[in-house]
């Protein structure tokens, strides 16, 4: 099943941004949720420093006022002023109803408490623990540890300071707080929705608590409590209490040492999360459907105009070569527009240059036709030229053998002669018969000569013109092997369009390849006809070199026998004169002897060398004919590139350009 390419980008597109909305809105939802816990846990330690600066102002305030009463006149003597000391300590409770008692006890043993409180008889508070806690602080104002009061049998929590003059301790202050007022201050703060507060003293018990039970217990063996030790003066932390996780936030009082603990349960913290996964996930959906919208919108431009495209290319893939698709924009769009728009240009270019190198290619293979038929005339016509001339060697070699016979003969009667040269006067007359025939048989044999000759000249003329006809191939098949290398490279230039087409120009490759292929072939045939032509043109030229000694050897041989037949009429003159003498005759025989030797070897030579041309000549005839063997190959060839030719033309009249 074919997808269409605006669901191929919209499906990846969009799958990319739901898993990018995921996991933004997952990175959302858990910052949101640490954003949460710490702006908890910064409001919890904010409402904790708050409720211990408002400890601090009521422990500095209960500080001021013992520090005032410490540093008072009215405090001297205490034993006749205790209705002043009692009036002024009444004042400042009066002022304060969180205060709940002051007392005075001097070194003295008097004892002076507000509101008036009548102590025991021989009642010393000196040996009170608030005192002793009064004396170490030496001058500086010492918080007790909450306990019961015994007077007004409620917890307390007491702030006391000697009063030292000269050195010594004249008594202490103190003042007693309702443990309650801080309870219901620590009770009233909320940290997040369900958290509570907790004041521990520092020996790790309850001062404050929300549940009035847990007052006076102590927290040292619980695991939070161990945590809480190591930890310094502020920060919070999660722990376990009674079974269940809890964020701990703590400040500790400096002027007390008390520990004031926000207390959250960790499930609030999580719930407080969830609180913004909603908003989350609605944003997120949100985004998602603006981004599908845009992104569909978007995706529907450009599909259009790949739409437009693709038709141009469907164009141009059944042979329209003239469409042209308009630009629009400057993108990757625009550039694959304008690439179609140049490859059809160029494709129309390409096959403009193709149709006019068919055309040139069919041109010159009929002209390759043409070439190769008057070729194989040309070689038919030298290959009757080579039969005559290997006749001719043929009838100079028979001829040559009997003229051989004939000077065998001639040797021995001239031997004859040469022992018979005392009877010469009586058989002058038989001489004289024998000279004639001697001369008879040697103007046969000077006739023979000089028709040897005349054979000669027209073999040398003719292995000329043979050797003027090989060259004339050799140009002929230049112009071939140019002609076979331009095609070569053509079709290599047309596979390499048909590669650039595509698709397209598949078709048009296979014909460029078969072309190439038979251009090579076309070349390597040349080649082989270049090397036959080559090897025939040095045989032409060794025969020419051989037939010029034969010319000169048959013009020797000439000259011996007209030498001889002078011979014959001086022997004819001197026997019908009957001059001389047998010395003459016999050193006229002795020179004829020599000539006819002479003669002999011309004529064997002669002979050798018409033998040799013979062998030449067949040669060159079997050469003429592989070369018309050739010449036809190379005829059929031309033809089957004029067919090819042919094709490429009937292939590209498919392409509208």
């Amino acid at each position: 099943m074919n997808v269409s390419i605006r669901k191929q980008l919209l499906i990846p597109f969009i799958t990319s941004i739901v898993v990018i909305g995921l996991i933004g809105g997952l990175f959302s939802y858990f910052y949101g949720a640490k954003m949460t816990q710490n702006q908890l846990v910064q409001s919890t330690m904010a409402q904790i420093k708050l409720t211990d600066q408002n400890f601090e102002t009521y422990f500095q305030d209960a500080e001021s006022v013992v520090r005032q009463f410490t540093g008072s006149k009215v405090l001297n003597n205490p034993s006749k002023n205790q209705d002043q000391i009692n009036q002024a300590f009444q004042n400042v409770l009066d002022a304060n109803k969180k205060y709940l008692a002051l007392t005075y006890g001097a070194a003295d043993k008097t004892a002076v408490r507000a509101p008036l409180y009548f102590f025991p008889q021989g009642y010393d508070p000196t040996t009170s623990s608030w005192y002793k806690t009064g004396v170490s602080g030496n001058g500086r104002p010492v918080w007790t540890n909450p306990y019961m009061d015994n007077v007004m049998k409620e917890y307390v929590v007491s702030v006391a300071q000697s009063e030292i003059s000269g050195g010594q301790v004249k008594g202490v202050v103190k003042l007693d707080l309702y443990i309650q007022s801080i309870i219901n201050q620590v009770n009233s703060s909320r940290f997040g929705k369900s958290g509570y507060g907790v004041v521990l003293d520092p020996s790790g018990t309850y001062i404050a608590a929300p549940k009035n039970q847990l007052i006076g217990t102590s927290v040292v063996k619980q695991p939070f409590y161990q945590k809480l030790k190591t930890m310094g003066n502020s920060g919070s932390f999660y722990a376990d209490m009674n079974g269940q996780s809890k964020l701990i936030c703590f400040e500790r009082n400096k002027t007390t040492g008390w520990i004031l603990l926000g207390i959250i349960d960790k499930s609030e913290i999580s719930n407080q999360g969830n609180l913004i996964a909603l908003p989350s996930v609605i944003t997120v959906l949100l985004i998602l459907l603006i981004a599908i919208f845009v992104t569909n919108y978007l995706l529907k431009k450009v599909v259009v105009r790949l739409r437009t495209i693709q038709h141009a290319a469907k164009q141009i893939e059944q042979g329209d070569l003239t469409v042209s698709v308009p630009l629009a924009g400057n993108d990757e769009l625009s550039e694959l527009t304008r690439s179609i728009n140049e490859m059809a240009r160029a494709n129309r270019e390409a096959f403009r240059k193709m149709t006019d190198v068919t055309q040139q290619i069919a041109g010159a293979s009929q002209t390759l036709v043409a070439s190769a038929e008057e070729n194989v005339a040309s070689t038919n016509e030298i290959s009757a030229t080579v039969n005559e001339i290997a006749a001719g060697a043929s009838n100079q070699s028979a001829a040559l053998d009997e003229g051989q016979t004939s000077l065998q003969s001639l040797v021995e009667e001239i031997k004859k002669m040469d022992v018979k040269s005392k009877e010469v006067l009586e058989g002058a007359n038989q001489m004289n018969e024998t000279s004639r025939g001697g001369e008879k048989k040697m103007s046969h044999l000077s006739t023979q000569s000089k028709a040897s000759a005349e054979t000669t000249g027209q073999i040398i003329s003719a292995v000329t013109s043979l050797e003027k006809h090989a060259k004339n191939i050799t140009q002929i098949i230049d112009v071939l092997d140019s002609i076979a290398r331009r095609t070569n490279l053509l079709s290599l230039n047309a596979s390499i369009e048909a590669a650039h087409a595509g698709e397209q120009g598949r078709g048009f490759a296979v014909v460029a390849s078969e072309i190439r292929k038979l251009a090579q072939q076309t070349d390597h045939s040349l080649k082989e006809v270049t090397s036959t032509i080559s090897a025939m043109t040095r045989e032409t030229a060794h025969a020419v070199e051989l037939c010029e000694q034969t010319s000169s050897t048959v013009k020797a041989q000439g000259e011996a026998v007209e030498e001889t037949g002078q011979a014959f009429k001086q022997i004819e003159t001197t026997i019908e004169a009957n001059v001389g003498g047998i010395r003459v005759i016999a050193d006229a025989i002795r020179k004829t002897q020599e000539h006819i030797e002479q003669i002999s070897q011309g004529t064997q030579m002669i002979a050798s060398t018409s033998e040799e041309t013979a062998a030449s000549t067949e040669e060159v005839s079997a050469s003429v004919e592989e070369q018309t063997a050739a010449m036809e190959e190379l005829n059929k060839l031309a033809g089957d590139l004029d067919q090819q030719a042919q094709l490429m033309r009937d292939a590209i009249k498919r392409y509208k350009i």
